[in-house]
């Protein structure tokens, strides 16, 4: 049950439940079925276990403890058999295979020992790496475009905003005008997938929070773009690291949850790297 506790807290647990009523009752996943209604069920943080879990407990009859514990060994499990499978194939000597062995299972060790849902996060890096390293050795240039691509994606909203944003323009137009395409880009997903779910009269709490959530998004992404335009692209990016920094603050503020010194030690490296990093000097944003 180790895994079970550290992994939700009592409402991240009582959302769960939730999450498996809805899906039991409606059939449709993401449903949470509460005495008020129905909502969109979980958190924006750790949407996978709300989908993933009450799927299989209601395929299989596992209790909800049993199975979010079988998922998440599973998810490490399978994590360091990919990762190993990628592994044997990077290195030829077994000196280095032994030693990538080792700080492949360090990492899941360490996952384990520290538990939450970032559990699925660490298996990710587990058994990604050993295949990303081995395409860019193994195809070149096009291997290393691939090892970077989802870097380049992340970053390169920021400094196309920098680069081609016109003169004197307002940001919130600009991300009124990327909310609009991104909308148009998930309504086709969300009904084909069966997850839409309609903010119907009268408005409840779950209702009301959909809307501030929207709200507070325009927001942020309007001061995002704001922040690009008098500090430049790399000082904005950072916020990833604040918001990070800001989900742990808030979920002790919120949800009472606890965490290890391994999540402090973390915080205080990614207080250290921002503390390097500082805004451009020029207050430009772009041409």
């Amino acid at each position: 049950m180790y895994l079970v506790n550290s992994a939700l807290g009592s409402s991240r647990w009582e959302q769960l439940e939730a999450a498996l009523r809805g899906l039991e009752r409606t059939g449709v996943p993401l449903v949470a079925a509460t005495g008020a209604g129905y909502g969109p069920a979980g958190f924006t943080d750790d949407p996978g276990i709300y989908y993933l879990v009450p799927r299989i407990a209601h395929a299989t009859g596992w209790g909800l403890a049993t199975c979010l514990e079988r998922v998440l060994f599973g998810a490490v499990a399978l994590s360091l058999l990919v990762g190993l499978a990628g592994l044997f194939l990077l290195f030829r000597d077994t000196r280095s295979r032994l030693h990538g062995c080792f700080a492949l299972g360090l990492v899941s060790a360490v996952s384990l020992i520290v538990g939450g849902v970032y559990i699925f996060q660490s298996a990710v890096v587990v058994a990604a790496t050993p295949w990303i390293v081995w395409a860019v050795r193994k195809r070149g240039p096009v291997g290393a475009r691939f090892a970077v691509l989802a870097a380049v994606c992340y970053a390169g909203e920021g400094i196309y905003v920098a680069l081609r944003r016109p003169p004197g323009s307002d940001p919130a137009a600009t991300v009124a005008s990327m909310l609009l395409m991104a909308s148009a880009v998930l309504v086709p997903v969300v009904l084909a997938t069966g997850t839409f779910v309609p903010l119907g009269f009268p408005w409840g709490e779950v209702e009301w929070s959909v809307v501030a959530m929207m709200a507070v998004n325009a927001l942020a992404y309007s001061v995002f773009y704001h922040l690009i335009q008098i500090a430049g692209p790399v000082f904005a990016t950072q916020m990833s690291y604040v918001v990070t920094i800001a989900g742990v603050a808030w979920g002790i503020a919120i949800f009472g949850e606890q965490h290890s010194l391994w999540v402090w030690g973390a915080l205080a490296l990614m207080l250290a790297g921002l503390a390097l990093v500082t805004p451009r000097s020029d207050g430009g944003g772009g041409p």
